[in-house]
């Protein structure tokens, strides 16, 4: 995985603020579906 990543930034086509900028945004995603309380809903009755 790590050769991969090198690759990337030594072609130029991939540069380390991008890389930065996505998992600042995975993480961001991961802690608000953690915060968020997410419940199924009762149905009471047919």
């Amino acid at each position: 995985m790590k050769k991969i990543f090198k690759g990337l930034l030594r072609s130029g086509n991939f540069s380390t603020r991008r890389l930065d900028a996505f998992s600042d945004g995975v993480f961001a995603i991961v802690i608000t579906l953690l915060v968020l309380e997410l419940r199924v809903p009762e149905v009471h009755g047919p």
